[in-house]
């Protein structure tokens, strides 16, 4: 039936139009409160992953300091090693040398053990993570509870499991290495001490040599200028040891004997004197030959031979030589008997020269002696004897020149020999220092925890509640989601490391204010734990810190003035230093961020289906869970968890040179409020 007003008219055009717009604008209230519901849910997903994530960055932050301080405290301890080793390898300065030697080895030892409680604690703190995950993820989620909806929810690390490598750190003997370098570094110290000495007693016997041969107010120069009216070129000065060799007093030597040789003559009618000029022309010539053959040498080896020929400084020394046994002496046939004289001139010669014979055959019976000139070895012998014994003689500086020039190649050829063996130690030491860095570049922080592909966060609302039809439906086709539930992944993401990393620099700030670095350990111990601090706190430098501070140390050797086994100790540990490609420590800060679900379970391969499954089919069950250990376990998962205290000690630093220790802590205290709340 139609009614008809003059005010207006009702039609089934009119009545059909009003119910659509009464049908439309609930509907669209209707999505408006279902998209706010399920924006809600979605936003606490999001949360409990990123919570999850969270836990992952602290730990990652966690494997980045162990890393850093670990690779740190052996660069520091391997650059104490090498200054060490130069040092000892510095003659002047080998007393200093094992205690810096020393020094390292206590910062190695200090890292050992640190390496090996590393190990031990970060292991630990990765078998305990997804227990860890799951808690701060369900605390987030539980945490949103409100008027908007009742929420339950964790995260779950894909994969569950950590393949973290942590052998390096239990097995690391980089320390055994710089150990042997050490012992290699205390024996270079002793040859160093060894050829030190031997070097002092050749510089001694080199400065006695040029004091007998010009650098004494009474020397051979002194004599040839005044016996022999020596100078200029035939008779030069050194006024100092410098530039002077033994081959200067040779050539002296040589010079005066010749002019020696040359102006002995004797034309008088004094048998006597007849006889001392014969005896010194022979002495004479004996001795130019002795100069003559004379030299100094040095081989490929780097050993000299100092061969200065010893002259003869009495009768007995006579007797030892070619002035003895040489058939040089003039022999007449006399009413006696042959008889030997010192000079064809000789009065008792009646007979004429017959013949020659030598001092030994005299001595011997074959010749006799002449009763005018009375010859005998005595009578040479004495020629010698006299310029030897006192100081004006020129023999008396020869026969020092002689003895310096002995213990001079004694001396130098026993430091050639110790400087080659300390060079062969040295060598040694560079390749067990090659060996030890090698391995501090080895033992580093490899992490591969649970969740480091992601994580994924399921959340539910259980007082909105999600059919049995629905659940089933989703056992069959997990394509869609029950309503009120939403699904959220995160991971972590590298964020630049900046310069002068506030971690690490509150670290070692930390250690200072605790007395446990600077000035425990000694002068020595405090320079190289702050420059280690330096170090650490620079890190974010990367590894380019510790080649300027190697430069550095070097050049600051080389000031020091190195000998030539110092110079290449430095040059090959540097070598080692520069052509060793140490990784830094990655010190980029860990950010937890959202990422793409499918990404995540993607990468996990077929683990995340049955995860995912367990995670929307236990969505009520969750709620009745008072802990994570018994939320886990609806979900066909086991975790270790963590019981009996609010924090994890990673390792111990023991401060090298003390009994300080520094203990390395991660703090769980949020794990009570997690007990507490579910």
């Amino acid at each position: 039936m139609f009614v008809r007003e003059d005010g207006g008219s009702t039609t089934v055009a009119a009545a059909v139009a009003l119910l659509v717009s009464l049908s439309l604008v609930f509907a669209i209230a209707n999505v408006s409160w279902v998209s706010s519901r399920a924006a809600d849910v979605q936003a606490v997903a999001d949360a409990g992953a990123l919570a999850a994530a969270n836990v992952l960055s602290g730990y990652a932050t966690a494997a980045q300091v162990m890393d850093a301080i670990v690779l740190s405290l052996g660069l520091i301890g391997t650059l104490t090693l090498a200054i060490g080793l130069v040092l000892c390898a510095i003659p002047v300065l080998d007393v200093v040398g094992p205690p810096v030697v020393n020094a390292a080895m206590t910062v190695f030892d200090a890292r050992a053990s640190l390496a090996r409680q590393s190990a031990a604690g970060l292991r630990m703190l990765e078998e305990a993570l997804p227990y860890l995950m799951a808690a701060n993820s369900a605390l987030t989620v539980r945490a949103n509870r409100g008027a908007s909806g009742s929420y339950v929810g964790v995260a779950i690390p894909f994969p569950s499991e950590g393949a973290s490598d942590y052998d390096s750190l239990l097995n690391d003997d980089a320390a055994e290495d710089a150990r042997s370098a050490k012992d290699s570094g205390d024996k270079i110290d002793e040859i160093e001490s060894e050829a030190a000495a031997a070097k002092e007693r050749a510089d001694e016997a080199l400065r006695r040599g040029w004091l007998a041969d010009c650098g004494g107010v009474t020397c051979m120069r002194e004599r040839a200028r005044s016996l022999a009216g020596m100078d200029g070129a035939q008779n030069p000065n050194y006024p100092a040891q410098t530039g002077w060799s033994f081959d200067v007093g040779i050539q002296r030597a040589r010079a005066y004997y010749e002019q020696r040789l040359h102006a002995e003559s004797y034309a008088g009618d004094d048998v006597e004197e007849m006889t001392r000029s014969a005896a010194r022309a022979a002495f004479y010539e004996y001795a130019l030959r002795q100069a003559d053959e004379s030299s100094v040498t040095t081989d490929e080896q780097g050993h000299v031979t100092c061969d200065v020929r010893p002259l003869p400084a009495g009768t007995q020394d006579v007797r030892q030589t070619s002035l003895y046994t040489d058939a040089c002496w003039p022999v007449s046939q006399e009413p006696g008997g042959a008889t030997l004289h010192a000079s064809a001139r000789c009065p008792g010669n009646t007979g004429g020269v017959s013949g020659t014979a030598s001092l030994a055959d005299q001595e011997a019976g074959a010749v006799g002696v002449c009763e005018t000139c009375a010859f005998t070895v005595r009578s040479l012998g004495a020629t010698p004897a006299a310029s030897t014994s006192i100081d004006n003689g020129f023999e008396h500086y020869w026969r020092d020149f002689v003895r310096a020039g002995a213990d001079y190649q004694a001396a130098y050829n026993e430091q050639v020999d110790k400087e080659r063996e300390a060079e062969q130690e040295a060598q040694n030491a560079s390749d067990l220092f090659r060996q030890a860095l090698e391995k501090v570049r080895a033992t580093r922080v490899s992490p591969q925890p649970p969740g480091r592909y992601g994580c994924v966060c399921v959340a539910a609302d259980v007082r909105g509640g999600y059919s049995r039809e629905q659940l089933a439906q989703f056992a069959v086709s997990p394509a869609e989601l029950p309503p009120r539930v939403a699904v959220a992944a995160a991971t972590v993401a590298k964020d630049p490391a900046a310069k002068g990393n506030t971690v690490l620099a509150g670290f070692f700030d930390g250690i200072v204010a605790r007395g446990g670095a600077i000035g425990a350990g000694g002068d020595v111990l405090d320079a190289i734990m702050t420059g280690w601090g330096d170090l650490l706190v620079s890190y974010g430098d990367g590894y380019q810190a510790f080649m300027q501070r190697a430069r550095e140390s070097f050049q600051h050797l080389q000031e020091l003035g190195l000998g030539n086994v110092a110079s290449w100790l430095r040059d090959a540990l540097s070598s080692v230093i520069e052509l060793t490609a140490l990784e830094p420590a990655d010190l980029s800060p860990k950010k937890p961020v959202l990422a793409d679900t499918n990404d995540v379970m993607r990468a996990s391969g077929n683990e995340w289906y049955q995860v995912m499954h367990a995670l929307v089919m236990a969505g009520p069950s969750l709620d009745e869970a008072r802990d994570v250990s018994s939320m886990m376990s609806a979900l066909g998962l086991f975790t270790t968890e963590l019981t009996g205290s609010d924090e994890i000690t990673i390792a111990t630093l023991t401060i090298p040179g003390t009994d300080k220790e520094v203990p390395i802590k991660v703090d769980f205290g949020w794990l009570s409020e997690v007990t507490a709340g579910m």
